[in-house]
């Protein structure tokens, strides 16, 4: 098999009417909805992505970003990744209300600072990426970002420890724990997609400090137009790059705005049969369609295969993680609102 693990996929039978012909005003951003064609499903027992349709969240999404961050333990690294929401694409939540979050916590918390670039949102994402860093049970050691903007940087930079380092790449950082690594090399790595030659990932060489052991670490927020290659080409690129370092792990990771059975597919036009796809669960709302999709994933290469723990438990992840991450599996009840009895 292609990959060692993609989640959880369903099946279903179900006649599913939803209309192909809505389509976004496709702006610069990277934000895209894939149309569905409920055609296809009728009649079939087919293998479907995650999701489930969860309506107009609205008040009960109580977390300050539209994307769920991921975790995973690689050895003894732990590794997350998280698009935090970069205050640029606001319009998309608040005016557009494509994803039924225009009264949520995102669009609460929309509010500069003293004449500064910086919102309570931000400060509030930055808290919570100190704490993914922090965790006592699974602090991590590499977090990797997308959508992220200066002032939400800078701020990052004054709540974290010292032994923390961010290194940034136009809208990505990756935040390391200098403890556990020494930086061999960054860069900004352009020309992957076609319809975009500017587009860039992040890429980062590391050194385990007590191994020795190089890592190359790719982090990375693709384009998210259906009709362009943008997901074909990311998986070539990472096949290519897997030559040139056939002898060491190279982990990708990020918000590739297409879902778990999209990506395996792409890697497999790709004629790799040696990348492990690892997808937890749904991490974001489809647009206009309110149907919940994992487009967040991780993507690992290693020749000693060794064993790679999903964190599947919100509760390990994050704090203010678990509500949100119940509704988009499908949970009409917040977990927090239970009582044992």
């Amino acid at each position: 098999m292609l990959f060692g693990s993609v989640g959880f996929l369903q099946t279903s039978n179900k006649d599913f009417e939803i209309e192909e012909s809505k389509k976004l005003n496709q702006d610069s951003s990277n934000r895209y909805t894939l149309s569905i064609n409920s055609k296809q499903m009728e009649n079939t027992f087919t293998m479907q992505p995650m999701g489930v349709f969860v309506g107009e969240l609205q008040e009960s999404w109580n977390f300050p970003s539209d994307h769920l961050p991921i975790a995973m333990q690689f050895g003894d690294l732990h590794i997350a990744s998280w698009n935090v929401l970069d205050s640029k694409y606001m319009d998309w939540v608040i005016e557009k209300n494509h994803q039924g979050l225009a009264r949520s916590v995102i669009c609460d918390e929309h509010i500069y600072i003293e004449n500064s670039d910086l919102t309570v949102r931000d400060k509030h994402t930055a808290r919570l990426v100190v704490e993914m860093a922090l965790n006592t049970k699974s602090g991590e050691d590499i977090i990797a970002l997308q959508e992220c903007n200066s002032a939400f940087i800078t701020e990052l930079k004054s709540q974290l420890p010292d032994h923390y380092r961010i290194i940034q790449s136009h809208g990505e950082a990756l935040v390391l724990n200098m403890n556990v690594f020494d930086v061999v090399f960054a860069k900004t790595v352009e020309g992957i997609f076609s319809e975009n030659r500017k587009k860039s990932v992040q890429s980062a060489t590391l050194q385990n400090r007590n191994s020795g052991e190089i890592l190359h670490i790719i982090n990375a927020h693709l384009p998210g137009d259906p009709l362009k290659p943008a997901r074909f080409e990311f998986a070539e690129y990472l096949v290519k790059l897997q030559l040139l370092h056939s002898q060491e792990v190279i982990i990708a990771m990020g918000d590739m705005n297409f879902n778990e059975l999209e990506m395996k597919d792409s890697f497999i036009k790709a004629n790799s049969e040696s990348w492990q796809q690892f997808s937890p669960y749904c991490t974001n709302i489809s647009p206009y369609t309110f149907i919940s999709k994992d487009i967040d994933h991780f993507f690992v290469f290693d020749k000693a295969n060794r064993m790679i723990h999903l964190q599947t438990n919100p509760k390990q992840i994050m704090s203010e993680l678990q509500d949100v991450h119940a509704l988009l599996q499908g949970s009409k009840t917040k977990p927090s609102m239970l009582v044992e009895k």
